[in-house]
């Protein structure tokens, strides 16, 4: 699943289990999606591609969220569709991809134990949300130990810049933490690869060796390949092979013989 799916995906999640004023807001500041809740209140204010500032003081609070990267809750006040201000209590977190999610609930005449309810409330949803998307990240990068010191990483569907990050980050830590002599990225799953992740995979590689394991790639496309072969990538030290089965015929022929 590539990350434009995965956002939509996330942003429908959060929409459907919240009855509250729900906007997804892209890092440059303009509205992605809002929910019918967000229509009723603000109007055109949140139309898809409008800047967050039209709102009000929202922007200023979005800022910060964007930079902090912690779920925050914060009383705003903003201008809904009637012309007329409002305040609000607010709880903003930022998603996978950067974008920002906010759920709003009205302030009206909440007394003070109300208000921290309602803040306990929302930000629950939130940290929900977050456990979520992580258990789908972990799910997405399912590194597994097929024999001992052998680590394999089956990739499937299509691998952005940002996905092969996170996949050399978590390998690498699992290779340190298993002490693995080999670590296979079976590519059969993978239909596609831009050029930037081209590259990547074989920093990947590099990065592996240089944990004193040996890097495998096996079943490469011919449209993977392709690419491989267009960028000039020097590929004469990775180790390639047609199949997960020849790459682990090969580990454990070559620790049979140490």
């Amino acid at each position: 699943m590539n990350t434009e799916m995965q956002n939509d995906s996330q942003a429908r999640r959060f929409f459907s289990t919240n009855p509250d004023v729900c906007l997804v807001v892209r890092p440059d500041g303009t509205i992605a999606q809002s929910n019918l809740a967000a229509e009723r209140v603000f109007g055109a204010g949140v139309r898809q591609g409008a800047p967050l500032g039209e709102l009000g003081a929202l922007s200023a609070a979005y800022e910060e969220v964007h930079e902090g990267g912690e779920p925050s809750v914060f009383d705003c006040s903003l201008r809904e569709r009637d012309g007329g201000r409002a305040p609000y209590v607010c709880v903003a977190w930022r998603a996978e991809g950067d974008e920002i999610y906010v759920a709003l609930r009205p302030k009206g005449h909440l007394d003070v134990s109300e208000l921290k309810r309602v803040e306990q409330e929302l930000l629950a949803k939130m940290e929900l949300i977050h456990k979520q998307q992580q258990v789908i990240k972990d799910l997405g990068i399912p590194i597994i130990q097929v024999w001992d010191q052998v680590l394999t990483l089956p990739l499937v569907g299509v691998v952005d810049s940002a996905r092969a990050a996170d996949v050399m980050e978590n390998l690498l830590q699992t290779v340190v933490q298993t002490r693995a002599r080999f670590a296979i990225l079976d590519l059969t799953g993978v239909d596609l690869v831009d050029t930037a992740t081209a590259a990547h995979l074989l920093q990947m590689i590099n990065a592996i060796r240089l944990m004193g394991a040996e890097g495998i790639i096996t079943g490469i496309r011919p449209t993977v390949a392709q690419t491989m072969i267009g960028l000039g990538l020097d590929m004469s030290t990775t180790t390639t092979l047609a199949s997960l089965r020849d790459a682990l015929k090969l580990c454990i022929r070559r620790m049979s013989s140490s």
